[in-house]
């Protein structure tokens, strides 16, 4: 299974916590000290970002996220999925149990 691919609505993830990140005003900015690459995450990214401080199981996360947007629930799970995917891909992402 490739890394972005265990990403399911079963799995329980959170973020890696040697990922350095900071505020930059209302986003966040992290570093992956390890592939030494800077990435920057917008307002619904950084939500999602102070959520995974803890692991959660994605359906969950996405609950979560439905409560406070305005989002067909099938176009959040979609998109919490492919954005789930791409920080597991970048490496800023633990994925407890899929």
């Amino acid at each position: 299974m490739e890394t972005g691919d265990r990403i399911t609505l079963d799995a329980v993830v959170m973020r890696r916590r040697d990922i350095m990140s900071a505020p930059v005003g209302k986003e966040i900015a992290m570093m992956n000290l390890e592939k030494g690459m800077y990435y920057g995450l917008n307002d619904i990214g950084t939500r999602i970002w102070s959520i995974l401080s803890t692991p959660i199981a994605v359906s969950d996360l996405c609950e979560r996220l439905l409560e406070i947007y305005d989002v067909d629930a099938e176009i959040c799970r979609v998109e919490v999925l492919a954005f789930l995917g791409q920080l597991d891909e970048a490496g800023v992402l633990d994925v407890v149990c899929a």
